[in-house]
C-alpha cells in the first residue's frame, strides 16, 4: 500500500511515467516468492475491493483511484448498522456506488464483528426494502462520470435529448459544470450550468446519450444553493417564482397525509 500510494501520488503531480512496482520487484523488497506476490495483491483487490490495476506496457501495479485506510477508525453498532442500512436503499440499484457501498461495508464487517454484541451475518435476515414506483433506466457510466466532475469541479461535454420544448426529441451538444447529483422521483438529474446559455439547467442521466470528461476545471459558484434551486420546483420541474397552492382533503384522508413526510414549504393546517 506504502508503494502505490507513493505512486499515486506522483501521478497526481504531474509525473511522467512514473516507475510502476513489479511482481518480482516486490518480492525482492519483501523477501517473498512472485507467486506469493501476485496472491496477496489479488487478495487485496477480490477480498478488500481496493483499486490495483496491472498496467502490461508499464510491467508493474498502481492504484487507479485514491485509496483511503487507517487502522484507527473506530465506529459504533448503531454506526455499523446506519452503513448497512445506506448500501440496501433502493435508490442505489443499478449504480456502481452500490457494489462500492457493499465492498466497503465487508471490510467494515470483517475489522469489527468480532466486537459487536450481534452476528453481521443476520442483517440480511433482519431487514429489507421495497420501493413503489418505475425507476428511470439509465447509464451507471454516465452517473458515475456526473459526480466524479462534480466532486472535482470539472466540465464535461455531453449529448442530450430533452423531451419538452424546443427541439425535443433531438441529440444536442452541451458543455456544462455540474454542480449537483440528485435522485428524485425515482431517477438521478445532475444540476449544471450550461456554459453557452450561462444558466443553471437540469438534466436527467436518463436522457444522457454521451459523455466526456474534459478535466477542465472550473470555480463553482460561492452563492449557489442546490437545495433552494430545487425546492422551488413541482417534483423536479422549476422556475423563478413559486406560486401558492392550498389542497382541501377529505376528513378521512387527513390522517394518512399528517402521516406522510410533506414537500419542503409546505404548511400543514388543523382541521
Amino acid at each position: 500500500d506504502e508503494v502505490l500510494q507513493r505512486g499515486r501520488r506522483q501521478e497526481r503531480a504531474g509525473v511522467a511515467e512514473v516507475k510502476l512496482p513489479s511482481a518480482r520487484w516486490f518480492g525482492q523488497e519483501l523477501g517473498l516468492d512472485e507467486k506469493t506476490v501476485r496472491g496477496t495483491i489479488r487478495k487485496m483487490q477480490d477480498q478488500y475491493g481496493m483499486a490495483i490495476a496491472y498496467v502490461p506496457p508499464r510491467h508493474g501495479y498502481r492504484y487507479t483511484e485514491d485509496v483511503v485506510f487507517s487502522p484507527l477508525l473506530q465506529l459504533s453498532e448503531s454506526e455499523l448498522v446506519a452503513l448497512y442500512l445506506t448500501q440496501q436503499a433502493g435508490v442505489f440499484h443499478g449504480t456502481t456506488f452500490r457494489a462500492r457501498l457493499q465492498s466497503a461495508f465487508r471490510k467494515l464487517a470483517g475489522l469489527f464483528s468480532r466486537k459487536l454484541s450481534f452476528n453481521t451475518k443476520l442483517l440480511d435476515e433482519c431487514f429489507s426494502f421495497g420501493a413503489c414506483g418505475h425507476y428511470a433506466v439509465f447509464h451507471p457510466a454516465h452517473l458515475e462520470a456526473c459526480c466524479r466532475a462534480t466532486l472535482r469541479s470539472e466540465e464535461l461535454v455531453i449529448t442530450y435529448t430533452k423531451q419538452y420544448g424546443a427541439g425535443a426529441g433531438v441529440p444536442e451538444m452541451r458543455r456544462v459544470q455540474p454542480l449537483h447529483v440528485t435522485y428524485r422521483d425515482f431517477a438521478w438529474y445532475v444540476l449544471c450550468t450550461d456554459v453557452e446559455k450561462q444558466a443553471v439547467r437540469l438534466f436527467m442521466v436518463t436522457r444522457i446519450n454521451s459523455i466526456a470528461e474534459m478535466g477542465t476545471k472550473f470555480v463553482r459558484p460561492a452563492d449557489f444553493d442546490a437545495a433552494a434551486y430545487l425546492d422551488q420546483g413541482f417534483k423536479v420541474f422549476a422556475g423563478m417564482e413559486a406560486p401558492q397552492v392550498v389542497l382541501e382533503f377529505a376528513p378521512e384522508a387527513g390522517r394518512r397525509v399528517r402521516e406522510r413526510v410533506m414537500r419542503a414549504g409546505a404548511e400543514m393546517l388543523e382541521d
